[in-house]
């Protein structure tokens, strides 16, 4: 779930829109407060959360508190993991069986 902005506490500084890593974090002409462009592209970075000067400190989850696994507590990736293109965790983190990817054949070959 995407961070929200208390209305009441946000004096549109622009920080959030600054550190955006989604560039969806935009500044209300009207209203001169910050909001949420594209909810659904949001990446839960929480770079907005932290670089917020008015100490915002309560971002909308989707999840309880502490049922996150802290890096930690995941195995140290192999040797095979830090050659591959996957992120940690994929594709069973997203619940598929394999993530879409071209082959190096078709990439000389184009998409057809």
């Amino acid at each position: 779930m995407p961070t929200f902005v208390y209305m009441t506490r946000c004096d549109g500084c622009g920080q959030c829109v600054d550190i955006c890593p989604s560039d969806i974090m935009h500044i209300d002409t009207t209203y001169r407060r910050a909001f949420n462009i594209e909810p659904n592209m949001c990446w839960e970075c929480y770079a907005c959360v932290k670089a917020c000067p008015q100490d915002f400190v309560s971002p909308i989850r989707t999840t309880p508190w502490g049922s996150i696994k802290s890096p930690a507590e995941y195995e140290a990736p192999s040797a095979e993991a830090m050659n591959s293109q996957q992120l940690a965790h994929e594709p069973e983190a997203l619940k598929i069986d394999a993530l879409p990817a071209l082959t190096p054949d078709k990439f000389k070959q184009g998409l057809v």
